[in-house]
């Protein structure tokens, strides 16, 4: 099993518990209640993007500006929350 890096705390993670390379997906069930009084339980699916931005001279291509970054799980929540 291959293990990453955290980017963001230095943690080593399994990678089907965290972000790899910038992106990740998450869902989730709620409850919801309509004005009527009935209750419907929805299931909520989100796409979360984390990149690091570089300036252009740090580089070697001027137009590669972002650097996706990997992080375990503790640290998408953190990310997730406003």
């Amino acid at each position: 099993m291959k293990f990453y890096k955290c980017d963001v705390c230095g943690e080593v993670f399994d990678p089907e518990d965290g972000m790899i390379k910038g992106w990740y997906e998450g869902g989730r069930k709620i409850r919801w209640s309509n004005p009527g009084g009935s209750v419907e339980e929805l299931k909520i699916r989100k796409t979360l993007k984390i990149y690091r931005e570089v300036p252009a001279s740090a580089i070697k291509a001027a137009h590669e500006t972002e650097v996706p970054m990997d992080a375990c799980r503790s640290c998408v929540v953190k990310f997730e929350r406003p």
